[in-house]
């Protein structure tokens, strides 16, 4: 018996455009890099929601290691 499944984080992605061609693009495409989730990596994140709190990410964020370090232990 073979069980196959497959994930896929990403539905679109655009990324290190050429500045040249940024140039001729339309206004649209005018905002650079871009990667689009897909609904089912989107889901996967809503439902399994890690518990951090803002104001420990704000006062962590010029000390990356000690916030990696606290996101592991939460």
């Amino acid at each position: 018996m073979i069980d196959w499944a497959r994930f896929h984080f990403f539905d679109r992605m655009r990324l290190w455009f050429n500045r040249d061609d940024l140039l001729n693009a339309s206004p649209a495409d005018r905002h650079g890099n871009v990667i689009v989730l897909s609904e089912a990596f989107d889901r996967e994140i809503d439902e399994h929601r890690i518990p951090v709190e803002r104001e420990v990410v704000a006062a962590l964020t010029h000390t990356p290691g000690a916030l990696d370090l606290n996101l592991w232990l939460v």
